[in-house]
């Protein structure tokens, strides 16, 4: 999830030349831009308050929770990855090799 997240900052910062720092506003951001659908960003929107949970209230995560995205989730997590990248390649001269 937060790769997803750091490749959607790149992806405003150096091919669009918007900088956000919050983790929401960096999928609310691709949603806006066009580099992801609304079906996506909001998936992605759901990906960044999870991150947050995990990163800020770990101890409230349960193993049943954990379970249930890697055995049920992970085609969304690549759905977001796959529009990313369909968009990095639809507009190669937007970024450098950097990414």
């Amino acid at each position: 999830m937060e790769a997803l997240l750091d490749l959607g900052r790149h992806i405003l910062a150096k091919a669009l030349g918007e900088r956000t720092l919050e983790y929401k506003q960096i999928a609310v951001a691709l949603g806006r831009t066009g580099v992801l659908d609304d079906a996506d960003a909001g998936l992605l929107v759901e990906m960044a308050g999870y991150r947050n949970r995990l990163t800020h209230f770990y101890d409230e995560v349960t193993v049943a929770e954990l379970f249930d995205i890697c055995a049920q989730r992970t085609s969304q997590i690549r759905s977001v990855r796959d529009a990313m990248l369909d968009w990095l390649r639809r507009h190669p001269d937007a970024v450098d090799g950097e990414l």
